[in-house]
């Protein structure tokens, strides 16, 4: 029996994790950032700290970063694999990394 397309399966997770209104983040294990207000980042799936200078902080996301940009910014609730960003953000950028 032919097994089908890994894109044919993630597109059917995709469309089951919308129809459910279940995170795909969750689903597909991915990380994920989720800013409250400008005054709390929350970063879940992070795998360490690439830079911590004041104004910016850039977290390691695996293929990706995020760096928060903002002021009297710290780094809170550090756990395995997730923290808080708390300060004044002003915004949030993703770069593609070259792993």
């Amino acid at each position: 029996m032919k097994h089908p397309p890994k894109e044919y399966i993630q597109d059917n997770i995709t469309r089951i994790g919308y129809g459910l209104d279940y995170p795909l983040d969750a689903v597909f294990d991915i990380p994920s950032v989720r800013v409250v207000g400008n005054g709390m980042a929350i970063i879940e799936g992070c795998r360490g700290l690439i830079d911590y200078a004041a104004g910016r902080i850039t977290i390691d996301l695996g293929e990706y970063s995020a760096t928060i940009f903002g002021s009297d910014l710290v780094m809170e609730n550090l756990a395995k694999g997730a923290m808080n960003v708390t300060g004044r953000i002003s915004s949030v950028s993703f770069d593609r990394r070259a792993v």
